[in-house]
């Protein structure tokens, strides 16, 4: 069954972060998720002059607004009636019982909706995200001090006519209360699969966010003869690279956790960065299954047909009695919730399938295009957050 997120609170509270971490880890979980955010559409239509556009005592403004957002909803249900869609998330503050209602009334019945609600009084939070809208589009060419202070004025406008949602509103909800300090669920004794998605990610909320390093391992005796898989040690060539890896990292920063795989090239890579590592099973190279210890040249002769399901198929491609793209996601979904909320920057140690999942989860990466990203030997891939992603920037030692 399709599913419907729709989004309610105040401006300024977070809702987009929230909207975009689950668009980001949902369709890298290979579910087909589309934000509609009604500040962008309205960009689009409409002319921002002030906050005086927010005052809900003014009707024609009201009516705007409203026209405005149900133009949007109803892209957004023909969105989801397509074969392959299947969450839409419906960004906007919905701070009203009434608009509330109509959105439920106007949505198909085979469609679950489930709000989720962003409260916060933190005021650290609150200005900075006060300062991330007041450098947004809608105030162009116009001075800082009044930006802030024309966005304070329509956090008020809201806050005249901000209903909290309540149980007797008879629909499924989930409160989260200063990012990640409580939550409350009113799911109305009905769980889908995708709430259960949902609230994991839901959970693992950090807006505290640091640095990411991801590096492969030194050159392998195996990557010198092509050959796929196997537990091979270091060339001459790998055994530099780690010596130059620890040297640039240990000189770039100070306090970090690393991380590798149990595999003897990626141990002996990060062995040149500290003593203090956090071997990991779930970073192992994709089990290649019978292709492993033979070259790419020879797996094309001896299994032709398995060549060319995965040349024509690489996401979806699982290697007999081994793995697939899919499944290394499934693998490495604790994994990246773990270092998301890891308050250290992290380096990663590992193999370029694994690379390819772990980037294209932070990068926010189309699932179909993971198995084709550049993972590159002897590179330091930095990632560093943003409002929403992270930006990369790679580096060749």
């Amino acid at each position: 069954m399709k599913q419907i997120i729709i989004m309610v609170g105040l401006p300024a509270r977070g809702k987009s972060f929230i909207s975009n971490k689950l668009l980001k880890y949902l369709n890298w979980s290979n579910i087909n998720t589309k934000i509609f955010n009604v500040g962008n559409y309205r960009r689009t239509k409409y002319k921002y002059n002030t906050s005086s556009f927010f005052d809900h005592n003014i009707k024609e403004n009201k009516n705007i607004r409203n026209t405005l957002a149900l133009e949007l909803y109803n892209e957004l249900l023909e969105w989801i009636k397509k074969d392959n869609n299947t969450i839409a998330i419906f960004d906007a503050t919905n701070t009203s019982i009434e608009r509330r209602l109509n959105l439920c009334k106007i949505t198909p019945s085979n469609i679950n909706i489930l709000f989720i609600e962003s409260i916060c009084d933190l005021p650290s939070i609150i200005n900075k995200n006060i300062l991330l809208k007041s450098n947004s589009i809608d105030y162009k060419n116009v001075e800082k001090n009044e930006a802030y202070t024309d966005f304070q004025k329509r956090i008020k406008f809201y806050e005249n006519i901000y209903i909290p949602i309540d149980k007797q509103e008879k629909i499924r909800f989930i409160k989260i209360i200063n990012i990640n300090e409580e939550f409350i669920l009113n799911l109305n004794n009905i769980v889908t699969n995708y709430d259960k998605i949902i609230i994991n990610n839901l959970l693992n909320n950090n807006i505290n966010r640091k640095k990411i390093y991801l590096s492969r391992h030194g050159e392998s005796l195996y990557n010198l003869e092509n050959k796929i898989g196997g537990n091979s040690d270091l060339s001459n060539n790998g055994l530099l690279y780690s010596k130059k890896l620890g040297l640039y990292m240990n000189k770039t920063i100070k306090k970090y956790e690393l991380y590798c795989s149990t595999l003897i090239r990626t141990i002996n890579t990060s062995k040149e960065l500290t003593t203090n590592i956090h071997i990991c099973k779930c970073l192992d190279e994709i089990n290649a299954g019978i292709c492993e210890h033979k070259t790419f040249e020879e797996v094309e002769k001896i299994y032709s047909e398995e060549f060319i399901k995965r040349k024509y198929d690489k996401l979806n491609y699982r290697y007999p009695s081994g793995e697939s793209y899919l499944d290394l996601i499934e693998r490495l979904r604790t994994f990246v919730f773990d270092i998301e909320n890891n308050n250290n920057i992290v380096i990663i140690v590992a193999h370029q399938a694994i690379l390819r999942v772990i980037y294209g989860f932070f990068m926010g990466i189309k699932i179909e295009d993971i198995p084709h990203i550049k993972i590159p030997l002897h590179t330091i891939i930095e990632l560093n957050p943003d409002t929403y992603n992270y930006n990369s920037k790679y580096i060749e030692l």
